[in-house]
C-alpha cells in the first residue's frame, strides 16, 4: 500500500522530476560544452557592461571548468532529491505551489542575481551554485515547516522506523542548509551565494502572496 502511494507520487510530479533530474544537468553539460569556445562563451557569460536577456539568464548555468561543474552537480542532486522527499512525500504539497517555488528559483532568481551584480561595482559569476544556495534557503524553510509541524509532538518524531528514517533526513537536511548559511556569513563569500540564499528563503512567501494574489482575482 505504501509502495502504491509512492509511485502515485511519483507519476503525478514525473514532469518535474524528469525536469530538475533529468534535463536541467544535460543542459549544464551541454553549455559547459559550447563555453568551450570564447565567442560562445562571451555569449552566455553575463557582463554588466553589456548586459542581455540571455547572457542575464544563462550565466547561472554555465562552467567554464569541469571540476565546477562537477561539484555544483553533486551538491545540485543532494539538494533536489531533500526538497522532493520534503515537499512530495513529507509535506505532501500540492502541485501548483510546487511549480511555483521551483519556477521562482530556477527561472526569475537568475535575473534577481545579474540585476544585484550590475550593482556591485559590475563584477559577475557563472555556475549554478547560486540556484543552489536558493535550493538551500528553500530547504531552511522546509526544516522551520517540519519543526512547526512537529512541535507538540517532538516525541513521535522516533515512534516507529518510517518517521525514524524522516527524522534523519531532517538532521541531514538541517547539517546541509546550516553549513551554506555560514558559507555565505564567511569573508570569502561570493555574492551570488547570499542573493540565492535569501531569495530561497523568501521563496514561499513569494508564493503565498502569488497564490493570494490568484485566489483574490477568482
Amino acid at each position: 500500500m505504501l509502495e502504491n502511494k509512492y509511485y502515485t507520487v511519483l507519476k503525478k510530479n514525473s514532469v518535474l522530476i524528469f525536469f530538475m533530474g533529468i534535463l536541467v544537468p544535460i543542459i549544464l553539460v551541454i553549455l559547459f560544452e559550447l563555453a568551450k569556445d570564447p565567442e560562445m562563451l562571451k555569449l552566455l557569460k553575463f557582463d554588466p557592461e553589456h548586459p542581455t536577456f540571455f547572457n542575464m539568464f544563462l550565466s547561472s548555468y554555465t562552467h567554464e571548468k569541469w571540476d565546477h561543474l562537477f561539484q555544483n552537480l553533486q551538491n545540485y542532486y543532494l539538494l533536489i532529491v531533500l526538497i522532493f522527499i520534503f515537499e512530495l512525500f513529507i509535506f505532501e504539497t500540492n502541485g501548483k505551489r510546487l511549480y511555483i517555488e521551483i519556477a521562482l528559483i530556477f527561472l526569475i532568481l537568475p535575473f534577481v542575481m545579474t540585476i544585484l551584480y550590475i550593482f556591485n561595482h559590475g563584477k559577475s559569476a557563472l555556475g549554478i551554485s547560486g540556484i543552489n544556495f536558493g535550493m538551500n534557503g528553500y530547504l531552511l524553510h522546509c526544516m522551520y515547516h517540519y519543526l512547526k509541524q512537529n512541535k507538540n509532538n517532538l516525541s513521535i518524531l522516533l515512534e516507529n522506523k518510517s518517521k525514524i528514517m524522516k527524522f534523519w533526513i531532517f538532521i541531514v537536511a538541517s547539517v546541509l542548509s546550516l553549513k551554506s548559511l555560514l558559507d555565505i556569513l564567511s569573508p570569502n563569500n561570493v555574492l551570488a551565494h547570499s542573493i540565492g540564499y535569501s531569495f530561497g528563503i523568501l521563496t514561499p512567501f513569494l508564493v503565498d502572496f502569488i497564490l493570494a494574489k490568484y485566489d483574490n482575482e477568482n
